[in-house]
């Protein structure tokens, strides 16, 4: 048969490709992790690496990921629709108009999912998406609205596909384990289909039959009709994630043992190692080429046509990246490593396409090997993993670099969180939520906990490869996020939250609280199992129930002393609010500006806390469209810029720590630290954001109120604790890094003399070090 053979690279996502969809032999769509959907054309009409165009056609107020895209035509030419993190799905010119914002290149919104929007597909005049709300929508381009909603998964629905336009025929899989098919809004069957996680369907071209993909490593091929399983695919070694049909019937599939894999008649033909851990999306062209999307940032081509493969060098570098690659030991079955053969186990062929075998090499490596096209080819070095300098740990019957305690409830014993500094943090916690039965919701949480806990290992965002270790030439050639960061500390972008709680302790305080209230103030039994009830869930509209209903009342009517419950609410809640739920309605908006307006004029010496709470609020709405909405503003060339009202807050919160601070009860309280540490996060917060937002980065104004708040609360805020220091001293230094601060304030040469002088403090000699080198 002829062979695949790698074509080219399309690099430019700065994060994780989740989706590709190849509608043309010239076009990819890709959507991903960065926040953007991006159309590819080759310049020249061919493929190559360094001849690409490049365009965002879509890219998220919010920087919300981008988990699934689609080509659309409904008779106002070729759009792409775009769903994700934020729960809307966009509607978006292919060719963005010149001069056009990429806001103005958003036709329409299509508004009603209430979680993370999966996948899309279009037939005709309608589009199925899938959601982590457990549903699965058919939208009506004639009117632009919800046409069915397929309810019944008890999960989150990984795909949906449309069947048969005309008679409304549709296909879901769920995280349930089940495929279900509908006529309309009517169940015509469900079957339990796979050991795990159902991921991705596929409609094969005779119209009889489907295939479906799973976190179980299978691929199965069912009976349209009935739903019969006629075949089982085994040969992955980990998470199925995407499956696909080539013109001429073959399969192609996509996974979490970095490979892509041919099938032809239930048979592996073909097996293409790629040089990272996640391939989370799989395309096939018109003229049969593959297109994948990986964990990497990159998308990479394959080609059966020799005209369409790279040059021999490319091709040559390609496999230089796979045989480089870095495979923990953690990662095989069974690896003994005394007991390995060396180069002559070589010389026998492999079991069939795609067989693995370790080997030591001469020089005394463990060397992984695959039976590909007739010959052994290297597809890694064996290592040791060092995310944890060395040290295992044993769960589960295997070793782990990490093993961390999670505190999910109150009163109940901590869970078990594994991971292995060479895996996808996305992976580690979507196994973690699904072996706890939690909410699909959690993920991002789980991923910033691990990100935070490892120190920051996260392969996919350094100048290697995704779990690979290998040096990557084209991202190497291209340093332009790291030329200026010396030791990898500044600028720091990522947001600091508090968005962790406990319900059964808030319940517990309203209801010991609500005691203590003038009777028209008090919640009644109802209103606080009806708070419960929210926070068991707190899906978007649990939280805004929770901000407009009751926030309010508790921050309005209960004794001053008492009020910091109400305020502690509006912490955990404003987060998960989605941006689906702040378009419909600006009550949630005002409600909160308001209440944090309340909370600062109230302050005094009695209640220090209620400071620390609405800094911790306000931090947890960094990078939200909430924030946009209530903080921000667009200027007549479609940039962000901060608000009067934001001006106005900043001036508030800096005169009420200036006010607070003198006074020697409160420099005394036991609370001060705490709460300068929540304000000095916030400050780094609109730092990180200031920087992540090239119009804020750009505007002088924008960058001079939080030069100004800085200025003014830094040597307070220095002086309360190590911790409230550091986190000063890390915003100062973006700003230095942004060119926004180019003196130095008069807290840092005492943060210079006590934390780096005087005690020696690693990371303050570090972070110090950093900002004196730019």
């Amino acid at each position: 048969m002829t062979r695949y053979q790698f074509s080219c690279s399309l690099i430019g996502h700065d994060n994780d490709v989740r989706c590709v969809d190849s509608p043309r032999d010239d076009m990819v769509i890709s959507g991903s992790r960065d926040g953007t959907a991006r159309l590819w054309r080759p310049i020249n009409g061919k493929w190559k690496s360094s001849e690409v165009e490049e365009r965002v056609v879509y890219q998220s107020m919010d920087r919300a990921f981008v988990n699934s895209v689609a080509t659309v035509d409904f008779g106002e030419g070729p759009l792409v629709a775009t769903g994700g993190k934020d729960c809307i799905i966009y509607i978006n010119g292919l060719e963005p108009v010149k001069g056009e914002s990429l806001e103005d290149n958003i036709r329409y919104q299509l508004v009603g999912h209430e979680n993370n929007v999966c996948s899309l597909h279009s037939v005709g005049t309608y589009l199925i998406s899938s959601s982590w709300d457990a549903t699965a929508r058919v939208w009506d381009f004639n009117t632009m609205d919800t046409k069915y909603v397929l309810q019944g998964h008890a999960s989150s629905v990984w795909d949906a596909k449309i069947v048969d336009f005309e008679h409304s025929i549709f296909l879901t899989c769920s995280a349930d384990r089940t495929i279900r098919k509908w006529a309309g809004e009517k169940e015509l069957f469900k079957i339990t289909a796979h050991d795990d996680v159902v991921r991705k369907l596929l409609v094969l071209p005779d119209g009889k039959q489907f295939a479906s993909c799973s976190n179980d490593g299978t691929i199965r091929v069912w009976d349209l009709d009935n739903g019969t399983l006629l075949s089982t695919l085994s040969g992955h070694e980990s998470f199925v994630y995407d499956v696909a049909v080539a013109p001429n019937g073959d399969l192609i599939s996509s996974g979490e043992d970095r490979t892509v894999r041919v099938w032809r008649n239930g048979t592996i033909v073909q097996v293409i190692t790629l040089p990272c851990i996640s391939l989370w999306s799989v395309s096939v062209m018109p003229n049969g080429d593959i297109v994948v999307g990986g964990s990497d940032n990159s998308i990479r081509i394959f080609s059966t046509d020799p005209e369409r493969s790279a040059s021999k060098a490319e091709i040559e570098e390609f496999h230089a990246l796979v045989q480089n690659s870095a495979i923990s030991e953690q990662s095989i079955d069974n690896l003994n490593k005394t007991d390995l053969p060396d180069y002559e186990a070589l010389k026998k062929p492999g079991t069939q396409e795609g067989s693995t075998i370790m080997v030591r090499s001469p020089s005394g490596k463990i060397e992984a090997h695959q039976w590909s096209g007739g010959a052994w080819v290297k597809i890694g070095d064996v290592v040791g993993s060092a995310g944890s300098k060395g040290q295992k740990h044993e769960f589960n019957g295997k070793s782990w670099d990490y093993l961390f305690d999670v505190d999910i409830a109150d009163g109940a014993p901590p869970l078990k969180l594994p991971y292995n500094s060479n895996e996808n943090p996305y992976t580690a916690a979507e196994r973690f939520l699904a072996d706890n039965e939690l909410p699909a919701s959690y993920k991002d949480e789980v991923v910033r906990f691990i990100m935070q806990n490892t120190g920051g290992v996260s392969l996919d965002r350094q100048t290697v490869d995704a779990g690979t270790g290998a040096s990557n030439p084209v991202t190497d050639s291209q340093p332009k996020e790291v030329k200026h960061t010396v030791k990898g500390i500044l600028p720091q972008t990522s947001f600091i939250d508090f968005k962790t709680f406990k319900g059964d302790s808030i319940v517990n305080g309203l209801r010991n609280f609500n005691e203590s209230q003038v009777s028209e103030a008090k919640l009644s039994e109802e209103e606080i199992k009806d708070i419960q009830g929210c926070l068991n869930v707190l899906a978007s509209s649990d939280a805004v129930k929770i901000v407009t209903q009751y926030v309010p009342k508790i921050t309005s009517l209960w004794e001053p002393k008492h009020k910091l419950v109400g305020y502690d609410l509006l912490r955990i809640s404003l987060p998960r609010i989605t941006t689906a739920d702040v378009l419909r309605s600006m009550e949630t908006a005002e409600v909160a500006q308001s209440t944090i307006d309340k909370g600062i004029s109230s302050l005094d010496e009695t209640n220090l806390t209620t400071l620390m709470m609405i800094a911790r609020a306000l931090s947890n709405l960094m990078g939200s469209v909430l924030f946009v909405q209530i903080y921000m503003e667009t200027d007549e060339q479609g940039s962000l810029s901060y608000s009067i009202l934001f001006e106005k807050l900043m001036g508030r919160i800096t005169e009420a720590v200036q006010r607070l601070s003198s006074s020697p009860v409160v420099l005394s309280s036991k609370h001060f630290p705490t709460a300068m540490t929540a304000v000095a996060t916030l400050l780094y917060n609109l730092t990180a954001y200031t920087i992540k937002t090239p119009s804020l980065s750009a505007s002088k104004n924008a960058s001079q109120i939080l030069v100004d708040s800085i200025e003014a609360l830094g040597q307070t805020i220095a002086e309360s604790s190590e911790e409230a220091a550091y986190r000063i001293t890390v915003a100062y230094g973006n700003l230095k890094y942004g060119k926004v601060l180019s003196t130095a304030p008069s807290f840092y040469n005492k943060v210079k003399q006590s934390y780096v002088a005087e005690r020696k403090i690693e990371r303050f000699v570090d972070i110090v070090n950093n900002i004196e080198s730019i």
